[in-house]
């Protein structure tokens, strides 16, 4: 029993025992050649820096015919002590070692991606190479088809420089923190590739700033002489000849985080032409400054310097005017040291006193307009309660502290917009909305949601959440979204008095009416009007601040321009961006000069003025006239102002020529010129014939049927694009204000 148990077990320990000794020697063939892969590497390196890279081709052919022989060796063993329990395959074998076959594959492919590297000027080619066995004679013939002018090391340090660069550029825009730039730099750091460890060494962006310590906090000022620098910069980058720079100030407090008790108070500039903004001076502290004259005090002293002296740069003197700032209404009242907007007398262009009917409210008539002579005299406008001291702003020469401080569009519109649905949703006012009205608002305005276009940032949503609101939001529901929901949802006077307000901020809101004296004076009547309705409608403690400005737009309008001109959205959305530079509320103002230093280095490049079109995506599905049928067809046009894409239901709707309303079917390039195809829209009526009919706006009411012929027009006709929406069984399209094309 114990012999014949004896010699099996002894012949399958003999067998177990043989293939364990197979598979020790396969692991140490595997590692010897991961070693000598190892040993390959580091040879290639010294080899391509001395131009002799056809030996590498060599080793590793002798080191994949050895890895092939190891392989046939190891299968024929495995054949001759085959595992009596199982089948046991070579590469079931390897696959237990540390080095696998697939991988050792990976290594090879790797190893000729790495040799095999490709320049501008310079190209190895191995797969040409003769494998004989003189090195001299495949030396020759490498170095006769590569024609080097530059050596390996030149090659490998001009591949650093590029990389550093766009490793820099990678770092700047998306945020990186410094400790992940580091971990990303050992990564990427070679013998070959003389990487640095520190990403400081790649980023060496100069500062620009100078940090004060003022009461409550400190100021750190990058000064007006930068800013005018990057301003001529940016003009002759756009091909901007003029020598007279105007300049908007913004100045206004935020919070650096939620749970973060530090503010900024951002002293920004933009130019009145490129509408890019910049920074001057950024103040941090726990609270606003104490001393409002100590925190301007640099941003004046430049002010003063340049205005009175000019800029000169490369031999040309540019002349420098603060052409007006804006704040909103709190701001304002600290900058310019005046009764706040709950005040009495707090009203910045008239004399009118307001009164007490559970809050301070202005129903009266528009007063004597202030001017300002009285404001520097300080006395009169002391005496009546507007001014509590002096300001330092009042030092900025030829500046006009009260008609060069226009009323902030955006606080304006947004704030009017939103204090009447807060009326019509919660105010206990015999107008105020069931919920059942309330929520067919709501579906009305979730229902054009999927009718929104590209050119805004946000889509219509629940009016519960009214109050959280983004002014984008209200002024979106003012100009086009809000007519539609509320009609037949509300009685008519509710609805009278909203389209007042509509056609008031669409006037001045157009780029192409608000140039136009006669419909500016309209608004202004209008205005007056909007204000006496609103008061008999809601009451007198519902006309605030923000109600009675309504009336002052036009004389803004009147100096500015469009409402975008001298609106606050730009200088929001650029604190915003402050805000997502800052990574910790420690050693703010540091961290401010180099984020503000890295980003200037990048040299980015603003967006030309030139109305140039970009086509993109061409296909052959037509619709096309037969006039244009050898033309090439393109799904997407991009325009300066906005993007037309003739494949999207909500996107390729256009004005043509101020009078036809066009869905785009196609747009075709036929040499030069470019073309929109389409169809003309059928109107059918207006939205609203009152006060003033919203046809003579641009604003029709369509038909869901389309006009058969297909016609096709030149780009340059378009005059802005649409915003199309449902209404009962038709549509509704309003031309989008911001992207109207001034016709020069």
């Amino acid at each position: 029993m114990d012999s014949r148990r004896t010699g099996p077990r002894n012949k399958s320990y003999s067998l177990r025992h043989k293939r364990r000794l197979v598979q020790q020697q396969n692991e140490k063939d595997t590692k010897r050649t991961a070693l000598l892969i190892d040993q390959i590497l580091n040879e290639k390196r010294n080899i391509v820096k001395n131009n002799t890279a056809v030996r590498v081709v060599q080793e590793i052919q002798e080191i994949k015919k050895e890895k092939n022989e190891n392989s046939n060796k190891n299968s024929e063993v495995q054949e001759i002590f085959p595992d009596p329990n199982q089948d046991v395959s070579v590469g079931s074998i390897i696959e237990e070692t540390s080095v696998t076959e697939t991988s050792i594959d990976l290594i090879f492919d790797e190893i000729d991606e790495a040799i095999i590297q490709q320049d501008d000027e310079v190209t190895y080619r191995y797969s040409d190479c003769d494998d004989s066995d003189s090195n001299e004679e495949s030396d020759e013939e490498f170095d006769g088809e590569c024609n080097s002018e530059e050596s390996a090391k030149d090659i490998c340090q001009k591949i650093s420089t590029q990389l550093q660069h766009v490793f820099g550029q990678w770092a700047i825009e998306c945020l990186i923190p410094k400790a992940a730039q580091k971990k990303f730099l050992r990564k990427l750091r070679d013998d070959m590739l003389k990487l640095p460890l520190d990403p400081r060494t790649i980023i060496k962006a100069p500062k620009h700033g100078e940090v004060h310590l003022i009461k409550g906090g400190e100021y750190c000022h990058f000064g007006l002489k930068h800013v005018l620098k990057k301003i001529v910069a940016n003009r002759i980058f756009e091909r901007i000849i003029k020598n007279d720079i105007g300049l908007l100030i913004n100045i206004d407090g935020a919070p650096l985080g939620n749970d973060c008790v530090k503010n900024l108070w951002p002293i920004l500039c933009s130019d009145t032409i490129t509408r890019r903004v910049y920074i001057i001076g950024v103040y941090v502290g726990k609270s606003k400054p104490e001393d409002v004259d100590e925190f301007l005090y640099w941003f004046v002293e430049d002010a003063k310097l340049f205005i009175n002296n000019g800029f000169d740069i490369d031999d040309i003197q540019y002349n420098i005017l603060i052409d007006g700032m804006i704040f909103d209404a709190p701001a304002k009242a600290y900058i310019l040291g005046v009764k706040c907007h709950s005040g009495y007398c707090s009203c910045s262009k008239c004399e009118i006193r307001g009164t007490y009917r559970e809050c301070v409210c202005f129903p009266g008539e528009v007063g004597v307009l202030r001017t300002d002579d009285k404001f520097q005299a300080f006395d009169v406008y002391k005496n009546q309660g507007y001014q509590l001291k002096k300001t330092i702003i009042c030092e900025i020469p030829r500046f006009g502290v009260v008609t060069q401080v226009p009323v902030d569009p955006m606080h304006l519109v947004s704030g009017s917009t939103k204090k009447i649905f807060l009326i019509l949703r919660f105010a206990a006012t015999k107008h105020r909305l069931p919920i059942a009205v309330i929520d067919k608002i709501s579906e009305m305005f979730i229902g054009i949601s999927p009718f929104v276009p590209y050119e805004f940032a946000r889509k219509p949503r629940d009016l519960k959440f009214i109050k959280q609101f983004k002014a984008t939001e209200l002024r979106q529901i003012q100009l086009y979204t809000g007519v539609v929901a509320l009609k037949n949802n509300v009685n008519v006077e509710i609805y009278d008095n909203f389209v007042t307000l509509h056609i008031i901020i669409t006037i001045y809101s157009n780029p192409i009416l608000c140039r136009i004296p006669q419909w500016v004076d309209y608004a202004e009547k209008l205005s007056t009007i909007f204000v006496q309705q609103f008061r008999n409608l809601y009451g007198t403690r519902y006309v605030s601040h923000n109600i009675h400005n309504i009336q002052h737009l036009a004389l803004d309008v009147r100096r500015y321009g469009e409402l975008e001109n001298f609106s606050a959205f730009r200088f929001e959305n650029f604190i915003a961006r402050i805000k997502r530079l800052l990574r910790s509320g420690n050693k703010v103002s540091e961290q401010l000069i180099n984020r503000c230093s890295e980003i200037e280095m990048l040299q980015e490049k603003p967006s030309s003025l030139n109305d140039n079109t970009d086509l993109r995506h061409i296909h052959t599905s037509g619709p096309i006239p037969d006039r244009l049928k050898d033309a090439i067809q393109y799904k997407i046009a991009v325009l300066k102002l906005f993007k037309i894409n003739c494949h999207d239901g909500k996107n390729n709707y256009v004005y043509i020529e101020n009078k036809h309303a066009v869905e785009v079917l196609n747009i075709v390039k036929n040499n030069s010129d470019v073309y929109v195809v389409g169809r003309t829209l059928k109107i059918i009526g207006s939205l609203y014939e009152l006060p003033y009919s919203s046809t003579d706006l641009g604003i029709h009411v369509v038909s869901s049927q389309q006009n058969l012929e297909l016609l096709y027009w030149h780009i340059n006709s378009i005059t802005a694009k649409l915003f199309i929406m449902p209404y009962k069984e038709n549509y509704v399209v309003f031309p989008i204000l911001h992207t109207f094309r001034l016709q020069s």
